[in-house]
């Protein structure tokens, strides 16, 4: 049997295309909630999708990384403290 012919345009092989198709369900006002924010900002709906996703991401690598460094910064104050206390009651 003969390979049937695509009609259109070939498509891009991964490495060139530009994003890649993502369906999700969603509840609710939810899509009314992205479209009111996303026209303002003239955004699609999905690229509004997009950066909320990417800015949560975003502020969960902040989140990540102010944590350890406030628990650097804090082990290092301690070791101080330590150390400090240590040394006074050395001189003395």
């Amino acid at each position: 049997m003969a390979k049937r012919k695509r009609i259109g345009r070939p498509p891009k092989r991964a490495k060139e295309r530009k994003s890649v198709n993502f369906t999700f369900r969603s509840r609710g006002e939810l899509r009314d909630w992205l479209r009111d924010a996303s026209e303002p900002e003239g955004r699609s709906i999905s690229e509004e999708i997009e950066k909320r996703l990417y800015e949560s991401f975003q502020k969960q690598q902040v989140a990540r990384d102010l944590a350890k460094a406030l628990l650097e910064h804090f082990e290092e104050r301690e070791v101080f403290d330590f150390a400090k206390k240590h040394t006074e009651e050395s001189k003395q």
